[in-house]
């Protein structure tokens, strides 16, 4: 894309979005029906780019936000888990956010039947859910509808530890399979002395 459209485009408030549908076998029916909607968005231009076949859910983020970083030129990554159900614009506004300096933006949903938190509010903080709420900063967000700018997984793999070493290692150089482990499941511990266990999302925004 030239410099003229890259400036039409930012002052529109426009981008290019990848679509990612991590799956271990099939994509569900319904959630491909709802992404093929997107296509036609007046707005954002989506592609498609789905990961079928890895059964580790931090791998398959892991690869997919590496293949979008280094063979990919979209502006922002969508993850949507393939039971999700939505709307294009629960997805337009999420985009939306991100293009205006979020940076990182998702939506809540129902998980496996209950109406449980799939995020972590700051301390103290609480959510109400309307059509008219607005964006709430939360400590840590579900990757099962989360939207992505580039520049934090540009950020990300350009990080040093004090002793100078990558934060996120380069594994698998060379390979198809490649990646940053950008998504990985890991202990973390509390500022009250205990343990929890992180999936793999929550790991990411930590």
């Amino acid at each position: 894309m030239g410099a003229v459209d890259q400036l039409i485009k930012k002052a529109l408030k426009r981008a290019d979005v990848a679509i990612c549908v991590c799956g271990h076998r099939k994509i569900n029916v319904d959630v491909l029906g709802y992404c093929m909607a997107l296509f036609s968005n007046k707005k954002h231009k989506f592609t498609w780019m789905p990961n079928i076949g890895e059964a580790d859910i931090s791998r398959a983020r892991s690869r997919a936000a590496t293949y979008f970083l280094r063979k990919r030129q979209e502006d922002i990554l969508l993850f949507i888990d393939d039971d999700i159900r939505f709307s294009e614009e629960d997805v337009t506004k999420i985009v939306d956010h991100v293009v205006e300096g979020k940076l990182i933006c998702g939506g809540m949903y129902v998980q496996k039947g209950k109406l449980e938190k799939t995020i972590v509010l700051e301390e103290g903080d609480t959510i109400t859910f309307s059509k008219d709420a607005k964006i709430k900063k939360c400590v840590a967000i579900a990757t099962g509808f989360m939207a992505i700018h580039r520049s934090v997984f540009e950020v990300l793999i350009k990080a040093k530890e004090l002793d100078g070493e990558p934060v996120l290692p380069h594994c698998f150089k060379g390979y198809d399979w490649e990646m940053y482990p950008f998504f990985d499941s890991r202990p973390v511990k509390m500022d009250d002395g205990s343990w929890i266990f992180a999936p793999e999302d929550w790991s990411f925004c930590l």
